[in-house]
């Protein structure tokens, strides 16, 4: 989705906007007002699926969302009731290159640097769900610690070492964190890592004075 206008409150001002159409689309499936007949959500939803109403599940973090459902049919119907109510209530209009349809079954879906796939189990019953960083997260992962790499060597005095040394730290740490929702993090991980080792096995020696591939067999062991 992707606002008329967009600046730097673009996200801010799409939580404010969306609020409403997190209950609409809440509206087609988890909130229906259906479910007013039954005691419990769980016997709502198994009337409800018998009867043939489509399932919708909205995941929403600022003006990045995804719709989940088990139909394409499903999809192009509230892809386009998603359309007119934000064109009706926000002044909002759906990217059309940037809002697709995937069966997860066979593409990759993108959200939020992360691509989610379902894949066939392993023991042969039903499906999993794979999930790992995107390229373009991966890469931009790596630039930016590159970057804040190079700062290190750039320091003029230990103040600033140690400071842009945390600095590098905290960025890992906070990109690890991330990742770890992802079912490939330890694979991902070892890329970056394989990326970034020479660059800081030469910032080691220069630290420390130590030969090159001394930082390698350090952090190995």
């Amino acid at each position: 989705m992707v606002p008329r206008k967009r600046g730097i409150l673009s996200p801010l001002l799409a939580n404010v906007y969306l609020h409403e159409f997190d209950k609409y689309i809440a509206q087609q499936w988890e909130e229906h007002p259906k479910q007013a007949r039954y005691a419990q959500k769980r016997s709502a939803f198994s009337a409800m699926a018998l009867q043939g109403y489509p399932r919708y599940y909205l995941i929403r973090y600022a003006d990045d969302w995804v719709i989940l459902t088990h139909r394409r049919e499903n999809a192009q119907k509230i892809k386009e009731l998603a359309k007119q109510f934000l064109e009706r209530n926000g002044r909002l209009e759906l990217s059309e290159e940037k809002t697709l349809i995937t069966d997860v079954r066979t593409s990759s879906l993108t959200f939020l640097g992360v691509e989610t796939r379902v894949r066939p189990s392993r023991k042969g019953k039903g499906l999993v769900t794979y999930s790992r960083p995107s390229r373009k997260a991966l890469n931009g992962a790596i630039q930016s610690l590159k970057k804040q790499a190079e700062r290190i060597q750039q320091a003029s005095h230990r103040d600033q070492t140690i400071a842009e040394m945390l600095r590098y730290n905290a960025m890992a740490v906070g990109i690890g964190n991330y990742w770890s929702m992802t079912s490939a993090v330890c694979r991902c991980g070892s890329k970056v890592d394989h990326k970034l080792w020479y660059k800081l096995d030469k910032i080691f020696m220069k630290l420390t004075g130590s030969p090159l591939g001394e930082y390698q067999m350090l952090r190995d062991n």
